[in-house]
């Protein structure tokens, strides 16, 4: 793959491996199931893609920096989260001043 194209592809999966982020904090998970949900919406399509068009080993099974891409967005969404107003407080035992809310509806 080119460069050009290998980098877009790796913003694909922090994009969409952060609509996970963001419904696993919306659904008040904990960080493991952030993590799962990431992992579903990064890398799911180009999985089942994969395996209809019967190519094995998978992408992510062959270049393992895309499940490292995952979790450092992940991480980073986690140690973002006390300072942005997406999700404050969600994982975190302290609460967070009275206009804060997760995501509105």
């Amino acid at each position: 793959m080119s460069g050009v194209i290998y980098w877009l592809d790796m913003a694909g999966v922090i994009v969409f491996a952060l609509s996970g982020v963001i419904l696993a904090c919306r659904s008040r998970m904990d960080p493991f199931g952030m993590l799962v949900l990431a992992a579903v919406t990064g890398i799911g399509g180009g999985t089942l893609r994969d395996l209809v068009l019967g190519v094995r080993p998978v992408f992510w099974v062959t270049d393992p920096t895309y499940l490292w891409v995952i979790l450092a967005t992940v991480g980073v969404s986690l140690v973002g989260s006390t300072i942005s107003t997406a999700c404050p407080g969600a994982f975190y035992p302290w609460r967070m001043p009275s206009g804060w809310r997760c995501l509105p509806s």
